[in-house]
């Protein structure tokens, strides 16, 4: 076919976390306080013979179950120093992009989108 396509699996998970570097409006992040975070994955590639990029029930196996496992329900103090949504975004597509390849699936990580409350969120895109 040669047809490129994206595609977007979301998830969500809990977590806490506390900020350590404070700034003029930070205050109440120094305190342990918790986030329902929400994320999507985008990724690239071309339809295969059978009609997919690739087939989503992996992706949720081998990319999803792994990411919502690991940070679901943990301090992400034990992750970073100073975890914020940046720092956590940027951790998420190494391991996404390390997952990617350990699993052998067709695809290429462009975004991720995180979303740590309703109005706030950060987005990488590959470069």
């Amino acid at each position: 076919m040669n047809q490129e396509l994206t595609l977007a699996v979301s998830s969500s998970f809990e977590a806490a976390h506390h900020l350590v570097n404070p700034t003029a409006f930070n205050e109440k992040c120094l305190k342990l306080h918790g986030h329902s975070y929400k994320y999507t994955i985008f990724l690239k590639g071309e339809v295969q013979d059978g009609g997919m990029v690739e087939d989503f029930g992996a992706i949720k196996r081998y990319i999803i179950n792994e990411i919502t496992k690991l940070y679901d329900h943990s301090d992400l103090n034990r992750f970073f120093y100073n975890p914020t949504a940046e720092m956590l975004v940027l951790d998420m597509a190494w391991r996404v992009e390390a997952l990617i390849e350990d699993n052998s699936l067709k695809v290429k990580l462009t975004k991720i989108e995180l979303a740590e409350t309703n109005n706030n969120r950060v987005i990488w895109e590959s470069q």
